[in-house]
């Protein structure tokens, strides 16, 4: 099937498999400051702080195609890439948590990527990011 037809059909234009578990990027440090951070590569590849590591497509020669959006539902704002934002994916993505010492910072947000061209959503996951500096 063509990518027009597939669009029509309802499926994806670009093919492959997208997407990443529900992550819990987490970092507890004593006595200093704590960073947790997800990472979205232009290599398909995802990284959480002492979490899971993997692809987020298959083949990873898609990250080329596809757009990332990190919303944040609840707690203290990541910084570093754009929020509420559908950002292309071939630059690479990073958004941090940190905590100064003393704190507990915790933030819920959900994790969408989509084809940049046809704007379909392909995966949408939850992400829970916590900095501990106890």
């Amino acid at each position: 099937m063509t990518g027009i037809l597939a669009v029509l059909a309802g499926g994806s234009a670009v093919g492959g498999t997208v997407g990443t578990p529900n992550l819990a990027p987490n970092s507890a440090v004593s006595g200093g400051t704590s960073t947790a951070t997800l990472s979205l590569t232009s290599a398909g590849a995802y990284t959480a702080t002492n979490d899971l590591s993997g692809n987020y497509c298959t083949p990873t020669s898609l990250a080329s195609v596809l757009e990332a959006q990190l919303v944040v539902n609840s707690g203290t704002l990541p910084t570093g890439s754009a929020l509420s934002t559908w950002l292309p994916l071939s630059s690479t993505r990073t958004w941090s948590l940190t905590s100064p010492p003393g704190n507990l910072r915790i933030s819920s947000c959900t994790l969408s990527i989509r084809e940049a061209g046809t704007q379909i959503v392909r995966d949408t996951s939850t992400v829970t990011f916590t900095a501990d500096s106890i």
